[in-house]
């Protein structure tokens, strides 16, 4: 009996002494919005002992998890460029730049601009990072990726059975700001359609693009083009500011 005891006592004791350690090793949330004070000072940036930092109604976390800034009120964390670097606060965070810093590896160039031309902006040697677009035409959908980090993955529309999406390893070989597509001797006419990428040609001369679309939203769900990859608008700019010439492109 009285060795039953002490194994009982000697369970609870490891019980308490547990309890406490999770306690001690738990990360510390001051303000209980949801992110730890570790990650509201050196990732997120906020105040770790204010729970809604930019004052909008809404806790730091909850708009973090619904991909709204906690810095800058009412804006996607997509919209949000809080050091001004050219940036924005969602690729800072997956590249694992500072929020807070226009230019984080101290190399006199500027985030954005490093990311733009293809360089790491978290390393002060001069180090090239592959730039991917990747469209996977069954499931209407394209990546895109800095070396191995996933920018952001967007619902396209491809090209329908008579007129497929070429399928292969291409690359971008020219970037139009504004181009029309059709005309007198086609069925359709697209004036003024924002944000063309050419990645290949076919021996008959017909070009092929990634581009905005503004004369359908069918995007993530039908085919309907030419061979062309349809792009949302609100989706397409920051893709065609983000690819160069050169830029490899996938479509499977």
């Amino acid at each position: 009996m009285i060795k039953k005891l002490l194994i009982i006592s000697a369970i609870i004791s490891l019980i308490f002494i547990l309890i406490k350690f999770v306690k001690a090793e738990a990360p510390l949330d001051s303000d209980a919005d949801g992110l730890n004070d570790y990650e509201e000072q050196y990732i997120y940036h906020t105040d770790p002992f204010q729970a809604d930092t930019d004052k909008d109604g809404f806790k730091d976390n909850e708009e973090i998890l619904n991909k709204y800034s906690p810095l800058q009120k009412q804006l996607k964390i997509v919209e949000a460029d809080t050091d001004n670097d050219g940036l924005n606060d969602d690729w800072e965070l997956k590249i694992g730049t500072d929020l807070t810093n226009p230019d984080t590896d101290n190399d006199n160039y500027k985030d954005g601009l490093e990311v733009k031309n293809g360089y790491s902006p978290t390393s002060k040697l001069p180090q090239k990072i592959e730039k991917k677009i990747e469209v996977i035409c069954k499931d209407f959908k394209l990546n895109y990726y800095f070396g191995n980090k996933l920018l952001d993955s967007i619902p396209v529309s491809t090209g329908k059975g008579k007129t497929p999406t070429p399928r292969g390893e291409f690359k971008i070989l020219d970037k139009i700001p504004s181009k029309t597509y059709g005309g007198v001797n086609y069925t359709f006419y697209y004036p003024n359609t924002k944000w063309n990428m050419l990645f290949t040609k076919d021996n008959k001369g017909w070009k092929y693009y990634i581009h905005g679309a503004y004369w359908h939203n069918k995007f993530g769900y039908d085919n309907v083009s030419g061979g062309c990859v349809n792009v949302k608008y609100s989706d397409m700019e920051r893709l065609y500011n983000f690819a160069q010439i050169g830029t490899k492109v996938i479509i499977e």
